[in-house]
């Protein structure tokens, strides 16, 4: 995938309109197929990445009853602390 800054937009957008079941069947139909119902952008990787961020946010919007905005914080989080990890290593 090409460096670029992460789309919070792109990622609530999809957390908003999709349930995380949906995302997952999105997800794997781009790495069967080349293309999903959810999202078109031209990298696959680029694509299965906004794909599982937006399914993250959505699970913990099912899971944990958050609003989009918390979820997106955890996600931020979470991507933080990899960074973090692997800069370390």
């Amino acid at each position: 995938m090409p460096k670029s800054a992460i789309n919070t937009i792109q990622i609530r957008s999809l957390a908003d309109r999709y349930e995380a079941g949906e995302l997952q069947v999105c997800i794997q139909d781009e790495l069967r197929k080349g293309s999903n119902d959810c999202l078109a952008v031209q990298h696959q990787s680029a694509a299965v990445a906004i794909l599982s961020m937006a399914g993250f946010v959505r699970s913990q919007m099912e899971q944990e009853g958050l609003s989009v905005h918390q979820a997106l914080r955890i996600l931020g989080q979470r991507m933080r602390n990899l960074s973090a990890r692997g800069s370390s290593a």
